[in-house]
């Protein structure tokens, strides 16, 4: 398998509407340059003050031009060339851009920033932080590497080195995971020293993996498997085998004891404590992908237009909702990698710019 950077170059992005919130922009970088540096202060010159930008059409909330789907949608920062995964934690969001020369990861505040912090180059297609560091995977150099939040001076520390085709990284807190050129691997976070061997002979073509409870989950020819962190003897437990293929490939996370995951053009759902021999349809698009769920709902992109998709974990009823419709002001349809939660709001990205809406 492999996988060349997409460099759609949108150099102009239409619509934007006007500023609705002030913030001051709380990048911090280290002063030391060092990846494994704790101590964090500000030194860059990241921009002081800019403004979320509220990129809904013309119009107040009453107007038959703004509806709910439309209203709301905040512009975080829109420097991107080609943006990808991304994550979030208490206080900053973390996405990938795919559209530079190495890749690059970047923070910046879930309340927005004029320029983001440059963590560190790489192709990622899972990124995960804890109370300290950034991980991602990069799938060009075969690496798993982590940065301090707040940067590290564009310098991040390789954690497994020979890691071909790296995908997919999750974390369960404690144990990080990944999909490596058909196996599964995991290791110990922060230092990650001696990476182990979960399961070999896996489909080469797995680009995500999630975690949960000291367990890691993912999707390979047509089943979703687990293994856990202390291993399962090479052996990993089959959840479900129903697992159709979707147009952007499947993906799957886990939330509360449910796997939610893509089957052809379905979002679905199972337990996982126990064989899923009747997965749940929670709703459909054109082509879903990029899920994420905060156990009471699931939002999903769709590789075909840009929209961002909700239903309850329980099921939609009459149709998936449009919660997020950019389609008015990004009429290329270009759409991120995934949506990122947390409490009150969803995430995603598109070629240019991150976005967020209440949820």
């Amino acid at each position: 398998m492999s996988r060349a950077p997409l460099v759609t170059l949108l150099l102009a992005f239409a619509g934007i509407g006007t500023a609705c919130t002030s913030f001051k922009d709380n990048n911090t970088a280290p002063t030391d340059g060092g990846a494994d540096s704790g101590s964090v202060s500000d030194t860059s010159s990241v921009g002081d003050t800019s403004s979320i930008s509220d990129t809904r059409p013309e119009g107040d909330d009453a107007s038959p031009e703004c509806d709910a789907s439309t209203c709301g949608i905040e512009t975080l920062f829109s420097t991107l060339f080609q943006g990808g995964t991304l994550t979030v934690d208490d206080t900053n969001v973390y996405v990938e851009d795919q559209g530079t020369t190495t890749g690059e990861v970047y923070q910046c505040p879930k309340t927005g920033c004029a320029n983001p912090i440059a963590l560190g180059p790489g192709y990622a297609t899972g990124i995960a932080t804890d109370a300290k560091y950034v991980y991602w995977n990069d799938f060009s150099g075969g690496t798993i590497q982590r940065c301090t939040i707040g940067g590290c001076q564009n310098a991040p520390t390789v954690v497994a080195p020979n890691q071909p085709h790296a995908e997919g990284l999750s974390f369960d807190g404690a144990n990080l995971y990944w999909a490596a050129t058909g196996s599964i691997l995991t290791c110990a976070s922060p230092a990650c020293t001696s990476p182990s061997l979960l399961a070999s002979g896996q489909s080469t073509l797995i680009v995500g993996t999630s975690a949960e409870t000291s367990t890691v989950y993912w999707i390979s020819s047509g089943s979703i498997l687990d293994c856990a962190a202390t291993g399962c003897g090479g052996h990993p437990v089959t959840v479900t085998s129903s697992v159709t293929a979707s147009p952007n490939g499947n993906g799957v996370v886990i939330k509360d004891g449910f796997a939610y995951y893509t089957s052809g053009n379905a979002v679905v759902s199972c337990p996982v404590t126990s064989t899923c021999a009747f997965p749940q349809t929670i709703g459909t698009s054109s082509a879903p992908f990029g899920l994420a769920s905060d156990g009471s709902n699931v939002y999903w992109l769709d590789v075909n237009i840009a929209k961002v998709y909700v239903c309850p974990v329980t099921g939609c009823v009459g149709g998936a909702e449009v919660f997020a419709d950019q389609t008015s002001f990004d009429p290329a349809g270009e759409i991120g990698a995934n949506v990122a939660l947390d409490g009150e709001y969803a995430y995603w990205a598109d070629p240019v710019a991150v976005y967020r809406k209440h949820k």
